[in-house]
């Protein structure tokens, strides 16, 4: 998964691309929702940008959590994500989450300090 880096990918789906606080929110809100649906039998979230399920009248009651049908055959599942600028904010969410990282066409000196910094990362959410 990833945020996407150009207008077709981010734009297209409702997301800022030059704000790129405002896209990162975005972004990291939908991969805590996606991660519910996959990890939990049944789920709601209730975030800045998101409410799920909506709080409207459903054949006659009001929903409290849905559910992903159909349902992951392995777990956890595995995500992975291009590490493209190392930021330490990227790498502790992906730690955090337990997303693995990608990284390909790279000058050496990045990989290498992208490697040291999610190793870190991970130490610091358990995940060692």
């Amino acid at each position: 998964m990833g945020r996407g880096y150009h207008s077709r990918e981010v734009e297209s789906f409702g997301n800022p691309m030059l704000d790129a606080e405002a896209n990162r929110e975005l972004f990291e809100e939908q991969v805590e929702i996606i991660l519910k649906a996959f990890r939990q039998e049944s789920f709601s979230h209730q975030g800045k940008h998101y409410t799920i399920p909506p709080d409207v009248p459903y054949r006659g009651y009001r929903l409290k959590e849905i559910t992903l049908v159909p349902r992951p055959v392995h777990q956890p599942v595995e995500i992975w994500q291009p590490i493209v600028s190392g930021s330490a904010r990227s790498l502790d969410f992906m730690a955090r989450h337990g997303i693995k990282g990608v990284i390909s066409a790279t000058a050496e000196q990045f990989v290498e300090r992208w490697l040291r910094d999610y190793q870190a990362a991970a130490g610091r959410h358990g995940r060692a």
